[in-house]
């Protein structure tokens, strides 16, 4: 599957494609949330990005709007491409969900108010 998958993130213009070990989040070196939180049998967590064009980093910090609205525009890209690979892996019967990205802007709104911890740290992962 992962080959279906990849092939999947690349025709939707992903960036970044990968696939690594759910128990990662379970080393006592990281601290925050972790996907058996919320998906008890968990195995493997599916990453994708979607990089910010450098034409709207390269201006900061006077192209601010500019960098938002790419930022805005490349989130929106990344959970449409996130959507169609968890149907592609529900389809297969497994349990899929899509966790708030990063770069989000409704991120504070998913993150811990008092840590600003998001669901996980994609980081931590790759």
């Amino acid at each position: 599957m992962f080959n279906e998958l990849k092939q999947l993130a690349e025709a939707e213009g992903m960036d970044l494609f990968g696939v690594v070990d759910a128990n990662c989040f379970l080393d006592e070196k990281y601290t925050g949330k972790k996907p058996q939180d919320f998906f008890e049998n968990i195995r493997s967590v599916v990453l994708l990005a979607a990089a910010v064009h450098n034409g709207a980093v390269e201006p900061l910090p006077a192209g601010r709007a500019e960098y938002t609205n790419t930022l805005m525009s490349a989130t929106a890209f990344l959970r449409v491409a996130a959507y169609k690979v968890a149907r592609r892996i529900e389809k297969k019967g497994f349990l899929a969900s899509i966790v708030p990205n990063e770069g989000s802007e409704f991120g504070y709104w998913y993150a811990d108010k008092e840590t600003l911890l998001a669901n996980l740290s994609i980081k931590w992962a790759v």
